[in-house]
């Protein structure tokens, strides 16, 4: 079965946590994260995610199976 290919708009409290939960899942692979702070692209570049500054480029870019909003 294919994993599903996710992205996360949002990177604070609640989005890192639907990142690292994603992370374990084996039907889910976190593709990319659009947030506009420093603080969110470098955590997503700790846990080896692309990170974009706005979520239009993030959708434009990747081929994405969903996103999650946690804005």
């Amino acid at each position: 079965m294919a994993r599903a290919r996710i992205g996360i708009i949002g990177l604070g409290v609640i989005g890192k946590s639907h990142l690292a939960v994603l992370q374990e899942t084996d039907n889910a692979e976190i593709v990319a994260i659009s947030d506009p702070t420093p603080a969110a692209r470098d955590h997503a570049a700790s846990r080896n995610v692309k990170a974009y500054d706005d979520y239009r480029g993030m959708i434009e870019a990747e081929r994405l199976d969903g996103v999650v909003v946690a804005t």
